[in-house]
């Protein structure tokens, strides 16, 4: 294809393939350690995102919003940045995002709960992303944030009308120490197993091994080290196990 052709504007059919290939490249994105980011054309790349994310409706399909979806892209980009030294990532770029993030609700709809309650959900695991990858937060820090997205993440699965998007739940998980978060995120992965996709199963063995790592880490600190001050990042962990999982 032409890379001046545009067929997502001409087509509904053609939009939602587009949109679903751009959701599948920003989430995966997530994945990446910040030196394999720069890589594939960025401009290119970043083109084709801000045409197919400029409609209204853009994360429809995930139970997101068009600016959530633009806040975890930013952050994405905002890493790579930083990693490779880019002076232009001022604290104003980081207290901008965060704003912009904070700000990212869903006006008040009636009959629309179930809407509303997902892209809470969803927020929460973006804010969440935005503290480990941006702010380097311990996972102590976390733990206001990981009780409103666990409480939702039960709230919505006791509705029993469909299943939570994976990414905002696992980016929670994986940073969940206290036993009573432990116990939730299990319960959430024993409902994931309905859906029956294979995936499932590898997910739940990546969220207990890097439980153990961080658990393995606190050990080896010694006395007086408490596992929500000890910082595992799931990329490696994920890296050591010879795993590629995808968060869809």
């Amino acid at each position: 294809m032409h890379r001046n052709e545009r067929p997502w504007e001409k087509s509904e059919e053609a939009w939602v393939t587009a949109q679903s290939l751009c959701l599948l490249k920003i989430r995966s994105d997530t994945m990446e350690q910040p030196d394999l980011l720069a890589s594939g054309f960025p401009e290119i790349k970043q083109s084709l995102i801000f045409s197919v994310a400029s409609r209204d409706d853009f994360g429809f399909t995930v139970g997101a919003s068009q600016g959530l979806i633009k806040c975890i892209y930013d952050i994405t980009s905002l890493t790579s940045r930083r990693y490779y030294g880019d002076v232009g990532t001022r604290q104003s770029a980081i207290d901008e995002l965060y704003q912009r993030l904070s700000n990212c609700n869903l006006q008040f709809t009636p009959n629309k709960e179930l809407v509303q309650l997902h892209h809470r959900i969803f927020k929460t695991g973006v804010l969440i992303h935005f503290h480990r990858r941006i702010l380097n937060s311990t996972p102590r820090t976390l733990i206001p944030h990981l009780d409103n997205l666990l409480r939702d993440v039960t709230a919505y699965q006791g509705l029993e009308k469909g299943y939570v998007t994976l990414w905002p739940v696992f980016i929670g998980a994986v940073e969940a120490y206290q036993e009573e978060h432990k116990s939730c995120v299990r319960t959430w992965l024993d409902a994931t197993k309905r859906i029956g996709a294979a995936s499932r199963g590898y997910i739940r063995s990546l969220i207990e091994a890097v439980w153990r790592e961080r658990k393995r880490k606190r050990d080896e600190i010694g006395e007086g080290a408490e596992e929500g001050d000890v910082i595992v990042d799931w990329r490696k962990v994920m890296g050591r196990m010879g795993m590629d999982v995808l968060l869809v």
